[in-house]
């Protein structure tokens, strides 16, 4: 076991990505942490820019790498807006714990770190809708609609990253799927904003709806969709929405 983790860690791939990982989250702390913002929203982004120019195929997760870094950096200046009843050091630590997490796998997917990237890959693609939907989707319900631009932005680009990461071909269409999933999100949240669940439940309900979509479509795709497995994912995604229902505090 000790030879196997000292061989993992021996790997420069490995080493690479871990290391990468850390000092953006190190840089993202600090900022959260509120000590130079200007200046560590620049070493940031000049950090991330370098760790992107030498990951091997950065192209196939070049939208998830971005909307992490732009969506933790929007959302940190904002976290008092959706988060205010959280205290300030489980916050600090949530963000911290979790950006490590998201960015590693960006990070590791981008560098050929794991045998099975499609698996992975579908993991993070939900993590980061999640995380998009909780930021835009946040501030869209709680400040200005004009985070309803960003979040279509990002939903309609992270599904268009989906279809070409998992080569699912989808001749002279992935464009257009792609910008009607954005309306089709952005659309969920203007009429989520008439039900008094919560950013976070919405954030959630969100990213279920779209980890069922996008299953079904690709079932559909690839053809092997059929009526039980129509039903399966619907099921699932309807005890996913009463739970996530069920958990929310009905506040008017």
């Amino acid at each position: 076991m000790v030879q196997r983790l000292r061989s993992y860690f021996g790997n420069p791939i490995a080493l690479r990505s871990y290391v990468s990982a850390i000092v953006v989250s190190g840089l993202i702390g600090i900022y959260a942490a509120g000590v130079a913002p200007a200046l560590l929203a620049l070493c940031a982004l000049c950090a991330c820019l370098f760790i992107y120019s030498k990951m091997p195929d950065r192209r196939a997760v070049r939208w998830s790498f971005w909307t992490v870094i732009f969506a933790y950096m929007v959302g940190i200046s904002y976290t008092d807006r959706f988060l205010s009843f959280v205290s300030p050091g489980i916050v600090w630590t949530a963000i911290i714990s979790s950006f490590l997490a998201v960015f590693f796998l960006v990070v590791g997917t981008g560098n050929f770190l794991f045998e099975d990237r499609k698996g992975i890959y579908g993991v993070l693609h939900t993590a980061v809708i999640f995380i998009s939907a909780l930021v835009f989707g946040g501030l869209a319900l709680t400040t200005s609609w004009f985070w309803y631009a960003p979040l279509f932005a990002a939903s309609a680009l992270l599904m268009g990253e989906f279809l070409r990461f998992t080569k699912v071909h989808f001749p002279r269409r992935t464009t257009s799927f792609s910008v009607v999933f954005g309306l089709f999100f952005v659309e969920l949240f203007i009429i989520g904003s008439f039900l008094p669940i919560g950013v976070i439940h919405m954030a959630i309900f969100a990213s279920l709806f779209a980890l069922t979509l996008k299953n079904l479509v690709i079932m559909h795709i690839l053809g092997i969709s059929s009526k039980k497995m129509f039903l399966r994912e619907i099921s699932i995604f309807l005890l996913g929405t009463l739970l996530v229902f069920s958990l929310s505090q009905w506040t008017i």
